[in-house]
């Protein structure tokens, strides 16, 4: 067996970001070789799946 605490991805609290909100920052390369739609349409399905 396994214990508890080895199956949680955080096992404690303080170890979540703060008010559920996870910062990030896009590289504004990305213009430049993803159309902005399509990175939208991915921050939309990852968003819909958490």
């Amino acid at each position: 067996g396994f214990e508890d605490t080895d199956r949680n991805a955080v096992p404690t609290d303080t170890m979540l970001w703060p008010g559920g909100v996870i910062p990030y920052v896009t590289d504004p390369g990305l213009n430049a070789t993803v159309f902005p739609w399509a990175l939208q349409k991915a921050f939309d399905a990852y968003a819909m799946s958490t």
